[in-house]
C-alpha cells in the first residue's frame, strides 16, 4: 500500500539551542510511532520522557495530507492513520516574535502598509481555528485545501521556471463575500502557512534518509496594504502613490529572490483588503463623472500588478465586499476568484465547539465530559437521533452527548450568522445570561445560546 504524505508542524523554541535536522526527525517520528493512531491536530510530548523534545520544541501539530492522497479518505479527511502507511512530511520553523512595523506616507500621518515578518507570532494557530463547510466536512474540495493547493502549484511552477507568457499565471487570488466570513484572516494564514511549508524536510519511515532543514534562509513577509491611504487629495497623485507603493514591493522581492535556485527564495505575500475601493470598475467611474484621478489609480494598479508577474516568489491576495463593483481587468487577473459565504451548519458547530472548548479549558464553563466532542467524533446514528429531534441519544448525561446535541440544535437557529458573529456569540451569551458569575455549567451555557440570537438576527446586546 501506498504511503500518504502527511504534513507535521514543528515549532522551535524562540530560544532553544540548535540541534540538527536528523536529531529533530528522528525525534518527531519515534513518538508519532509511539501512537497507537495518528490524528490531527497537536500532539503531546511533554512528560513522555523525551527531554529533546522539551529542549527544542514549543510545539508539534499533525497537519493534512497532499490533495490526492490514495487512499484513506484522501486530503482533508479526519479518519486516523497509522505510523505505518504515512510518510512524514515535517516542516521545522521559529515564528518572528517581532511586532508588524508600518511606512507612513504624506503629511496626514496615514500607514500605506504594515509589514510583518513570517511565520509570525501573531498569526500562529489562526489556520487552524477557521473553519469552512468543505474543510473535513463532506465531499468535495474545501476552501483552504483548495488555496493550499494552488499555492503549491505556483511554487513547483515558480521554482521549474515555468514561462508565465506561455502557461499564464498572475499568482493573484480574490476571496469575496458578505462582512465577516474570515477574508482577511484566511489571507494572512494562508501566509503564514505557506511561509513555514517553504523550506522543510522529509523524512520516511521506510527508509529513515532524513533531509535537511532549510529554516536558516530567512523570514518570508507579508505586506498588508492600506488601500484607502493610496488616495490622495491632490490630483493626479493616487496614481503616483500606488506606483511609489510598488517599486518598494519590487525591491523588496529583488531582496528576496535567489536567483541561483528559485526555490530557495523568502516569500512575499502582498494582501490588500478591500480591493475594491482601490480597483473600482473604471466603466462606473466615468459614466458616474468620478475625478479621472481615480481611474488613474486603478491603470496604476494593473500596470503594477502586471509587473510583479516576473517574480515567482511575489503572491498577491485579495478581499473584496462587493466584488461587483471591482474593475473587469482586476478580475481578469485574479487566478482563483472564491466565495466566502456564511458559515453552514456543521462550520457553525465546529466555530462554536472551538469557543466553547477553549471556556471549558480556562475553567469559565464547567463540563464532566472535558468539553464539546468534535462533529466526527459523534457517532452517525447520534446524529440520526438528532435529525429526529432527540438530544440524549438514549445514553443519559453528559456522555449521551447532550452538549453536542444541544449545540447541533442552537446551529440550526444561527442560519444568518457570520463567522465574525458566532466567535462574538459566546461572551455575548456570558453578559445575558451568566451575568457576575464566574463559572456556568457547560450545558446550560449551550442552551441559552439560540436566546442570545435576537429575532432581528443580531446577537442582543451586540454591534454588528
Amino acid at each position: 500500500m501506498e504511503r500518504v504524505p502527511l504534513h507535521v508542524e514543528v515549532r522551535l523554541r524562540p530560544d532553544g539551542v540548535a540541534c540538527t535536522e536528523s536529531s529533530l526527525l528522528e525525534h518527531v517520528s519515534v513518538l508519532l510511532k509511539s501512537k497507537q493512531e495518528i490524528k490531527s491536530g497537536e500532539v503531546a510530548f511533554r512528560g513522555t520522557g523525551d527531554l529533546f523534545l522539551e529542549k527544542h520544541v514549543e510545539l508539534i501539530r499533525v497537519c493534512d495530507r497532499d490533495p490526492g492522497s490514495p487512499g484513506l479518505g484522501g486530503a482533508g479527511s479526519s479518519l486516523p492513520l497509522l505510523f505505518w502507511q504515512v510518510e512524514l512530511v515535517v516542516h521545522a520553523y521559529q515564528v518572528s516574535l517581532d511586532e508588524p512595523c508600518e511606512e507612513i506616507e504624506g503629511d496626514e500621518g496615514i500607514a500605506s502598509f504594515t509589514e510583518y515578518f513570517l511565520p509570525s507570532v501573531h498569526f500562529e494557530g489562526l489556520w487552524e481555528s477557521l473553519r469552512y463547510d468543505l474543510d473535513g466536512d463532506g465531499p468535495g474540495t474545501g476552501v483552504k485545501e483548495q488555496l493550499l493547493s494552488y499555492s503549491r502549484s505556483a511554487l513547483l511552477f515558480g521554482a521549474l521556471g515555468v514561462d508565465n507568457n506561455v502557461v499564464a499565471w498572475n499568482r493573484l487570488i480574490l476571496l469575496h463575500g458578505p462582512p465577516g466570513t474570515g477574508k482577511t484572516s484566511l489571507c494572512k494564514a494562508l501566509a503564514q502557512k505557506l511561509a513555514v511549508r517553504h523550506f522543510s524536510t522529509s523524512f520516511s519511515p521506510e527508509d529513515g534518509r532524513p533531509g535537511g532543514l532549510h529554516g536558516e534562509a530567512g523570514f518570508s513577509k507579508l505586506i498588508e496594504i492600506n488601500a484607502h491611504s493610496l488616495f490622495s487629495k491632490w490630483f493626479s497623485e493616487s496614481g503616483k502613490l500606488v506606483s511609489k507603493l510598488f517599486q518598494q514591493i519590487r525591491d523588496l522581492a529583488e531582496l528576496a529572490l535567489d536567483l541561483e535556485d528559485r526555490s530557495r527564495s523568502s516569500l512575499v505575500f502582498v494582501l490588500i483588503d478591500e480591493v475594491e475601493s482601490l480597483a473600482t470598475a473604471r466603466r462606473q467611474s466615468i459614466q458616474g463623472g468620478e475625478p479621472s484621478d481615480g481611474v488613474r489609480a486603478v491603470n496604476a494598479l494593473l500596470t503594477q500588478l502586471d509587473q510583479l508577474r516576473q517574480y515567482p516568489n511575489v503572491y498577491v491576495m485579495c478581499t473584496s465586499n462587493v466584488s461587483d463593483a471591482i474593475d473587469e481587468a482586476f478580475l481578469d487577473r485574479a487566478d482563483l476568484r472564491i466565495h466566502l459565504g456564511n458559515p453552514g451548519a456543521s462550520a457553525r458547530y465546529q466555530i462554536l465547539a472551538q469557543a466553547l472548548n477553549e471556556m471549558v479549558r480556562v475553567g469559565l464553563l464547567v463540563s464532566s465530559s472535558g468539553g464539546v466532542r468534535a462533529l466526527e467524533e459523534v457517532p452517525g446514528e447520534v446524529r440520526g437521533a438528532w435529525a429526529g429531534g432527540q438530544v440524549d441519544a438514549g445514553e443519559g448525561g453528559e456522555c449521551g452527548y447532550v452538549p453536542e446535541g444541544l449545540l447541533w440544535r442552537a446551529c440550526q437557529s444561527l442560519r444568518e450568522a457570520s463567522g465574525r458573529q458566532l466567535r462574538k456569540l459566546p461572551l455575548i451569551c456570558w453578559v445575558n445570561f451568566v451575568r457576575g458569575g464566574t463559572s456556568c455549567p457547560l450545558v446550560d451555557f449551550v442552551g441559552a445560546l439560540p436566546r442570545t440570537w435576537g429575532d432581528d438576527g443580531v446577537p442582543g446586546g451586540m454591534i454588528g
